[in-house]
């Protein structure tokens, strides 16, 4: 059984998170539209006609990748998400057969210096995650606000965007504590610092005004942090 390579253990911890924006921007978008009215449902009907299809073949597409890497050591993903409810079960056991692989390899090495190296592994998974949950939570605030924009104080909206405010919260307490936990990892803790520069200063995904702006501002957010750079971090190390 090959052991899990770095590069592997990232994408498995980053595409999960990438495919609950399709998942869960989904379920904002038909729970909301059960009592749209107006513009409001105007712009739902737009998203779910034409914005949600389009991902479509990249739902897939990265469905199969998790199912390539994980098959690659061994470990299986189950049936492929057909449903929302489906794909929190499917990302969890991604989740869990990931940690238990990268555990496997890592635990699997004597020499002192291999397990240093290889711990490397876990951290890619970790830091892929982290990754991953900024661009879930950055996009599917924006798609809030967005609809905010067209329903100003709609309850339900309004309590979504503030759990995605806290989130926000959240995501730099994570990246604060991964710092603790890699000192001596030179080229990790420089990225993960400049990921919480630009999450710090992210407009607030709970804004209660300027709507239409701070969906603009969260939607540009992934262009600014520059997910390949993060990748490179373990692409030479598999």
């Amino acid at each position: 059984m090959a052991a899990l390579r770095p590069h592997a253990a990232y994408l498995l911890g980053f595409t999960p998170q990438l495919l609950g924006i399709f998942f869960n921007g989904l379920l904002i978008l038909e729970r909301t539209k059960r009592v749209a009215e107006g513009t409001l449902a105007d712009r739902i009907t737009w998203y779910l006609e034409d914005w949600v299809p389009s991902r479509g073949p990249d739902v897939v597409q990265n469905v199969h990748l998790c199912e390539a890497l994980l098959a690659e050591v061994g470990r299986e993903t189950g049936e492929p998400p057909q449903s929302i409810d489906a794909f929190y079960e499917w990302s969890e056991r991604v989740n869990r057969a990931t940690y238990a692989a990268a555990k496997e390899t890592f635990e699997a090495a004597i020499d002192p210096t291999e397990k240093a190296q290889l711990f490397r592994v876990r951290l890619a998974q970790d830091l892929g995650q982290q990754l991953g949950d900024v661009l879930h939570t950055t996009n599917l605030a924006s798609l809030v606000q967005a609809l905010l924009h067209e329903a100003p104080g709609h309850e339900a909206l309004t309590e979504q965007a503030v759990r995605f405010g806290e989130a926000q919260k959240q995501i730099i307490k994570q990246l604060e504590k991964v710092l603790t936990y890699t000192v001596g990892y030179d080229d990790i803790q420089a990225e993960v610092n400049r990921l919480l520069a630009i999450v710090r200063t992210a407009p607030d995904a709970a804004a209660a005004a300027d709507h239409a702006l701070v969906a603009v501002q969260l939607g540009e957010l992934p262009g600014t942090i520059d997910v390949g750079r993060v990748e490179k971090l373990f692409m030479s190390a598999s």
